[in-house]
């Protein structure tokens, strides 16, 4: 479910990172535009094991949870400090997503060594969000030039309306061709579900 909101947020905001501050954060802050990219990917990386800490929790691991958080912070500080040494914004940030991929390494061993989640079934729950995620691209990048044409704000506009179309869209065809399956989909149509019920009510 998480993964379902922050893959396209995520890859969205690399896509749409020059409009969004050229209308957002005015021109003077165009240099910000290639940090904004590369953090956006970091998010993804992040949100991928975002609650693995509260899982340890609730199963009574705390000291798992711990050790975790002192391997991610182990491997993060000398990549970025490093980085902004070498390289100063562009350097912290590619170390962010540096760090963030080995965590998500790490932490999905973890997931597999000690919850015997295999990474096959890890990938059933999100295919159908990635390839949603990937045609959402492809569609907004088709149309960028042209959007880019109108205006900053008419780019800005229209890549937030065209990513969530397409990727809402894909992804619901996805879920229905495959028989309504468990998973963020069903998550959503039951809330709307239960929403319209209760207003109608």
């Amino acid at each position: 479910m998480i993964l379902s909101l922050s893959i396209p947020a995520g890859l969205g905001m690399m896509l749409i990172a020059d409009p969004f501050v050229m209308v957002i954060l005015t021109p003077e802050f165009a240099a910000a535009i290639p940090v904004i990219q590369i953090l956006a990917l970091y998010g993804i990386l992040s949100t991928g094991l975002g609650n693995l800490h509260g899982v340890y929790m609730a199963v009574g691991q705390a000291s798992r949870s711990a050790y975790f958080a002192f391997v991610e912070t182990g491997v993060r500080l000398p990549i970025l400090v490093a980085g902004i040494v070498y390289w100063g914004m562009i350097g912290a940030a590619w170390a962010m997503v540096i760090s963030g991929a080995i965590s998500l390494v790490y932490g999905l061993w973890l997931i597999v060594r000690h919850f015997g989640v295999s990474l096959p079934a890890i990938g059933l729950n999100i295919w159908r969000v990635l390839l949603s995620a990937g045609v959402m691209v492809v569609c907004v990048q088709l149309v960028a030039d042209l959007l880019k044409e109108l205006g900053p704000i008419w780019h800005l506009a229209g890549g937030v309306i065209i990513g969530l179309v397409v990727y809402g869209g894909t992804l619901m065809l996805l879920w229905r061709l495959m028989g309504c399956p468990m998973g963020p989909e069903r998550t959503l149509v039951e809330w709307l579900s239960a929403r319209t019920k209760a207003g109608i009510g």
